[in-house]
């Protein structure tokens, strides 16, 4: 084990959606690590010995809808203390960022020297924790690594998200409402996503900045598609409340996190949409 193979890793967000397949991932290859539970507004929270941080706690985009600036504070502040902990045991930081920083009118697949721009304030939350995680780099604080994770889906996924709301449509033998058919994505399975976080572990990068996601565009249309075959459901048509018109697509370019971390996606989309089908509506 080299200097830069981690015996400690602590994580923060464990009981979130991505955080619970990374905790999984984390005890499946055997990493001795610990759970930091608390406000992590709170330096306190961040107290303990680790070599490697996995930042993954925050506000979700609804809790900016419902308490805007405690979410704002949430996210800065927390990644703000997640650094000074790394910072104090001369550790590593891997920063849960979002794809929601780009400029989504740029031409895909998008880089990671992509324009960004935020559109919300989550997104906008999310830079200014990139831009705390560039300047502890620079200044030789700690090492940090980014991982800009597009749209990632799969078991326990939040129901105001996309899947779990078409499948609780279909389940109760509605036609899901659809405003943007036509819209197009970049999903990423969080087995996947979780996978990039423990790659990310080793990286020997002072500060790196990496794009989780498929690689390919697909449209909502496709997505309700496919999870009515899946479940078996009779709903022949969705319920298209939009012109139909494409938004632009925000779809990475994931060259970099193959070449620094040896990280592909290895679910196909058509399985992890059978998969949480299967987990979402029991067999009969």
């Amino acid at each position: 084990m080299d200097e830069f193979s981690p015996k400690k890793v602590a994580v923060t967000g464990s009981r979130g959606f991505i955080g619970q397949a990374v905790h999984r991932a984390l005890k499946a290859q055997a990493y001795e690590s610990s759970i930091l539970t608390g406000d992590v507004r709170s330096l306190e929270t961040f107290s303990g010995d680790f070599d490697t941080l996995l930042h993954l706690a925050g506000a979700v985009p609804p809790t900016f809808q419902m308490d805007p600036g405690l979410a704002r504070d949430t996210n800065i502040e927390g990644t703000r203390n997640a650094l000074a902990a790394c910072a104090r045991n001369g550790g590593h930081l891997v920063f849960a960022s979002s794809c929601g920083i780009y400029d989504p009118h740029q031409p895909s697949p998008i880089s990671e020297n992509g324009r960004l721009n935020p559109v919300d304030a989550y997104g906008k939350s999310k830079l200014v924790g990139e831009e705390l995680c560039r300047k502890s780099a620079a200044e030789g604080l700690c090492r940090t690594t980014i991982l800009r994770i597009f749209n990632p889906y799969g078991p326990s996924q939040p129901p105001y998200m996309l899947m779990p709301y078409i499948l609780s449509e279909l389940a109760q033998g509605k036609r899901p409402k659809i405003k943007s058919p036509e819209s197009q994505r970049d999903f990423v399975h969080v087995d996947d996503v979780a996978r990039a976080f423990l790659l990310s572990i080793n990286s020997r990068k002072d500060f790196a900045v990496l794009n989780i996601g498929s690689g390919k565009a697909t449209s909502v249309r496709e997505i309700c598609e496919t999870l009515i075959e899946a479940t078996g459901s009779k709903i022949q048509a969705l319920n298209m409340e939009g012109t139909g018109t494409q938004t632009t697509a925000v779809i990475a370019n994931i060259s970099e996190a193959e070449r620094q971390i040896g990280w592909t996606p290895l679910v196909s989309l058509k399985d992890g949409l059978h998969q949480i089908a299967n987990l979402f509506i029991p067999e009969a």
